[in-house]
């Protein structure tokens, strides 16, 4: 089948314990997936587009082409990248201390898995602003049958990725783009590269966080930071905090929106802002306005919160999904 929807980000391995105390080992991870597991729930037939590491085995995107993805765009790289991630929460969803997981496990009274033998945490620099990373992502490495594609949506990623790849894509078949803020770059030194990089995006989607992050030290209320992303070029900007509640501004329609988090037990917060742009594009890309778009994503993130790694999102019926929607439509404001 053709391919209309690209979805580019990273493909991780992550080993979680989540709030109730269970162990998802060395799981499928990563903006990439997650964004595809919000996906699904809506819409079929997406390609997928990342790296992972020559040791690593393909295995992890096996659920996902037994799920109708495309999966030729995730490639093995000869230079090694640490993908590996650990996460732990307590009763609250607070994400704990994770530089040591070694504690974790024996507060659980379980045997350290061998998995993580030798687990170094992620690097928290900030990105270069013209090295690429191992895991950077070029417009060479698009597979031939997704350069044809309109619908683009560029997962959380690195500053070379995400400045390389939208400008290709609008040139190559003035592509629609999502582009969706990475930890890695929203930060003040990024200020006066930000706006050119956001510029021509059909919408900008990022966390609490990074927003919050971004604009420091800028007296600018939430409304004023979000009209800011807009006037850079870009109609639709949405801001998800970790509960997945929505605040979005529509500047064609000079509309705000404001979606709060469904009220459900939250029980893993990882990828829940990959599996909201995941919902959002669905929505976006099928011709939906950013109201409806964001109602989506909402709804798959709050799904997401319910449980762990993008396959307990894969593996949820869209009957589940169409009945949140309907009680967000009935609580979401906009004005």
């Amino acid at each position: 089948m053709a391919i209309h929807t690209v979805i580019t980000g990273r493909v991780d391995i992550e080993t979680i314990i989540n709030a109730k105390g269970k162990v998802s080992l060395a799981a499928s991870g990563g903006s990439c997936l997650y964004a595809a597991a919000g996906f699904k729930l809506w819409k079929e037939n997406a390609g997928l587009v990342g790296k992972i590491g020559e040791g690593v085995s393909r295995t992890l995107v096996n659920p996902f082409e037994a799920r109708g993805f495309n999966c030729t765009g995730i490639k093995k790289t000869v230079e090694e990248f640490n993908q590996e991630k650990f996460y732990a929460f307590n009763s609250k969803t607070e994400r704990l201390e994770t530089e040591n997981p070694k504690k974790h496990f024996f507060n659980l009274n379980k045997p350290f898995p061998k998995e993580l033998l030798g687990y170094i945490p992620p690097s928290k620099e900030i990105n270069s602003k013209k090295k690429p990373a191992a895991y950077s992502i070029t417009p060479e490495d698009l597979p031939e049958e997704f350069l044809s594609a309109h619908n683009h949506l560029m997962c959380a990623a690195d500053f070379v990725t995400h400045s390389l790849l939208p400008p290709f894509l609008r040139a190559q078949v003035n592509a629609s783009v999502i582009l969706c803020g990475s930890d890695e770059y929203m930060h003040p030194s990024f200020w006066f590269e930000i706006p050119a990089l956001i510029r021509g995006c059909s919408a900008f989607l990022a966390t609490a966080e990074q927003i919050n992050k971004f604009f420091v030290g800028k007296n600018l209320d939430l409304w004023e930071r979000l009209k800011f992303i807009c006037d850079c070029g870009v109609p639709v900007a949405c801001m998800v905090d970790a509960n997945g509640a929505v605040h979005a501004y529509d500047s064609e329609q000079k509309q705000r929106i404001e979606i709060p988090s469904y009220p459900t037990e939250q029980i893993d917060p990882v990828g829940v802002f990959s599996v909201f742009c995941g919902g959002f594009a669905a929505g976006f890309f099928s011709g939906l306005d950013a109201y409806a778009s964001a109602i989506m994503g909402n709804v798959s993130a709050n799904i997401k919160l319910e449980g762990s790694t993008p396959l307990y999102v894969l593996n949820c019926l869209p009957e589940l999904a169409n009945r949140r929607k309907e009680f967000q439509e009935s609580v979401a404001i906009f004005h």
